[in-house]
């Protein structure tokens, strides 16, 4: 299992058609938490466009484990650490979550760089570029 914390670039590929490369190698889920921390377009997107990506909750021991964590975390951030850690899953950060894949790094949860995540995980060369000009954008 993969826990992206990047849900808008996860709609935008999945709009793009490289979720389904993913998908085809990889389990793909996001934290319910931090969906809350965006717009209802990108929730109507997520819905559209990535219907297979899982969306999961955290338990009852969340709010207990992230007390001392927040620094300059969202609570949607740190339930992305924690469903990783609680699902021996690896979080997927991209380049605007460097402060999470710090903290992973920190707390000993598997984290990977979402560059790398994505050449070794799609073996479709067209849907790498495709990220990539995405990724410039």
């Amino acid at each position: 299992m993969h826990i992206i914390n990047d849900i808008q670039l996860l709609v935008d590929l999945g709009k793009n058609g490289v979720l389904k490369h993913l998908q085809k190698n990889c389990t793909v889920g996001i934290s319910k938490i931090k969906l809350d921390d965006y717009s209802g377009i990108i929730s109507q997107g997520l819905t559209n466009f990535c219907p297979q990506v899982q969306r999961l909750d955290s338990d009852e021991e969340f709010p207990i484990w992230n007390a001392d964590k927040r620094l300059h975390l969202t609570f949607g951030d740190l339930d992305s650490l924690y469903l990783a850690m609680r699902g021996n899953a690896v979080v997927v950060c991209s380049r605007k979550d460097f402060r999470l894949a710090e903290m992973a790094k920190v707390l000993g949860i598997n984290n990977e760089d979402f560059d790398a995540f994505i050449t070794h995980t799609i073996e479709d060369k067209r849907a790498i570029i495709t990220y990539q000009l995405l990724k410039a954008i």
